[in-house]
């Protein structure tokens, strides 16, 4: 009992020294105070005489509690009514303590707003649990019917400095979710807290059309479908890539050139902000078209095979007709514009990767599709390849005549001032040569006449020789006028004769 009686001894003394400290940090008092070490009556045992009732001393000596040493006996006796006293402070003081921790929770796990007139209030939250801030915002403030994925997780801390607007508690919290991976899917009044990685899978609100003033900002998740005019999808899609948030989607179709993008409200409007600022019709301009050029003086198919070549990294073909297809004239315009091969994956290009070029022999036209910029490169290079070539003129004549003395025979000749003997080196057959004219009456509409008249003419088509022979008196036959035109740098040859059958049976 003497061992029990010591350790209620203790015990009081850390309990002490337990209200001590919350004395000191809920009053700020920096002082502790030394207190006897007091019992109550009811720890005593009770083999030890309460206080003030005491057995009278025996031969004079002073009550000694058994087992207790006299000081710590007296002592004890003489603090009891002092720790009967201290107890109703100490529990006070212990239910001071819960209740400021219970605040402290509370002030953590809750939101700490201040309605102030016209429905504003102050958002203040510091470390607090996401679903905390939920069931503050939707429930409490927006009172809405709402729903929490299990997987949502996260902290958030957040003080607004000044009051917000009911209206505008929404779209901030779809910011700050955002941020912890959290979106809000509206479907029928009932909202759905989900991870933002799963928008995609979720009923969001689907939506058509480019213009980013139709997007009106909720806080909510949005499946938008954008229409694209003059740019590629695939285009578009790159495009806007470095600009998504971290679980946003964005899918290309091709077929329908649009696209598909499913993130938050106000992300889908900044996106549809871009998609205006570079699909637009300045764009349109620089994109591919199709431009025709006609070939003035040489073939279509030379001039395409040779552009193939400089623009297209496009080698020497070992076939004529692997460079450029020949269509039948035959077949329908359309059928006639084919495209030529494509160029070697080891050539350089020079335009861009769009570029194709087409032939069509019928038209003796260049098809090019390309974008503006590189058919003003292409165009001219045609320029220069399409050009009048040098040109020969050979001609001859085989006449067969029979001279009388009667025969008149005028031949007059005029090359720039000289004589037609400076020509064939004789006198002209003893006739003088040395003719002057009009150069207008070596029109060759303008010569008529009976007999044999041969008119020669350049490129310019200026007369540069008339030879007038007239036999009025004999006969006089021409075999045969042969003339040829070449190009330069080309053979070329006459051939005069006449296939006649002969029967061999």
């Amino acid at each position: 009992m003497e061992n029990q009686a010591i350790l209620k001894i203790i015990q009081n003394l850390f309990l002490r020294l337990s209200v001590a400290a919350i004395l000191i940090s809920g009053s700020g008092i920096a002082a502790i105070c030394s207190y006897p070490l007091p019992v109550s009556s009811q720890e005593i045992p009770s083999s030890m005489p309460a206080a003030g009732h005491s057995p009278p001393a025996a031969t004079g000596q002073p009550p000694v509690t058994k087992g207790l040493s006299p000081d710590v006996a007296l002592q004890s006796d003489k603090h009891l009514s002092d720790l009967s006293a201290q107890e109703p402070r100490v529990e006070q003081a212990l239910s001071q303590q819960k209740e400021s921790q219970e605040q402290t929770l509370q002030a953590n796990a809750y939101q700490q707003k201040t309605v102030i007139s016209g429905g504003q209030v102050f958002l203040n939250f510091d470390d607090a649990d996401v679903y905390s801030v939920i069931q503050t915002i939707f429930g409490d403030v927006l009172k809405v019917n709402y729903i929490i994925d299990p997987k949502v997780k996260g902290r958030v801390t957040f003080r607004s400095v000044k009051p917000v607007a009911n209206e505008k508690v929404l779209p901030l919290m779809e910011v700050i979710l955002r941020l912890n991976g959290v979106a809000v899917v509206e479907e029928s009044g009932l909202y759905r807290i989900i991870p933002i990685g799963d928008i995609s899978k979720e009923p969001a609100p689907v939506k058509l059309g480019r213009d980013p003033e139709i997007i009106s900002l909720t806080g909510t998740a949005l499946l938008q479908v954008v229409p694209v005019r003059y740019m590629q999808s695939s285009d578009v899609v790159k495009l806007l890539a470095p600009f998504l948030s971290l679980n946003a989607v964005v899918v290309d179709v091709p077929l329908s050139n649009q696209i598909i993008i499913v993130d938050t409200d106000a992300n889908v409007k900044r996106l549809l902000q871009l998609v205006e600022i570079f699909d637009n019709e300045q764009h349109k301009k620089k994109g591919p078209r199709v431009f025709v050029y006609p070939v003035q003086n040489g073939k279509a198919k030379d001039i395409a095979s040779q552009l193939q070549q400089i623009f297209l990294g496009g080698k020497t073909f070992t076939e004529k007709k692997a460079a450029v297809v020949t269509v039948p004239q035959s077949q329908p315009i359309s059928a006639q514009a084919q495209q030529i091969s494509k160029p070697s994956p080891d050539g350089e290009t020079l335009v861009s990767g769009i570029t194709r070029i087409f032939s069509d022999e019928t038209l003796n036209v260049v098809i090019v599709l390309a974008t503006p910029e590189d058919y003003e490169i292409i165009k001219d290079a045609i320029a220069k390849i399409d050009l009048v070539p040098r040109q020969v003129m050979i001609e001859g004549m085989i006449a067969q005549i029979g001279l009388t003395d009667n025969l008149s025979l005028g031949l007059a000749w005029s090359i720039n001032a000289g004589k037609l003997g400076n020509i064939f080196g004789t006198n002209g057959f003893g006739v003088d040569t040395n003719i002057s004219f009009n150069a207008a009456s070596l029109d060759p509409a303008k010569i008529s006449g009976t007999g044999l008249n041969l008119i020669g003419t350049d490129s310019g088509n200026s007369v540069r020789a008339i030879i007038s022979a007239l036999a009025s008196q004999s006969k006089a036959k021409l075999l045969a006028a042969p003339h040829i035109l070449v190009s330069d740098n080309r053979e070329a040859s006459i051939q005069v004769g006449q296939q006649v059958p002969i029967a061999t049976s």
